[in-house]
């Protein structure tokens, strides 16, 4: 008996053969009020973890033979 599933796909086009259910959706956090004295230290975390990750992508895009580009810089 076929089974129609429904959801995002990871590729373009048709595929034929075993399914990965890759789990369930991921809750929203609550919504709440955060204090802004602690704003700039977290905003200074968040860019510089975005940075650290953009830096591992290129490199990791590197090593796998692609072409440089430039990566998405926040502005300061």
């Amino acid at each position: 008996m076929a089974e129609t599933l429904r959801g995002v796909g990871v590729s373009h086009g048709v595929a034929i053969g075993p399914i990965r259910h890759m789990g369930t959706a991921v809750l929203e956090p609550p919504a709440m009020q955060a204090p802004t004295e602690g704003a700039p230290r977290e905003q200074a975390r968040a860019r510089q973890a975005v940075e650290a990750v953009a830096a591992d992508l290129q490199a990791r895009g590197n090593l796998a033979g692609a072409r440089p580009r430039p990566y998405w810089k926040p502005s300061r």
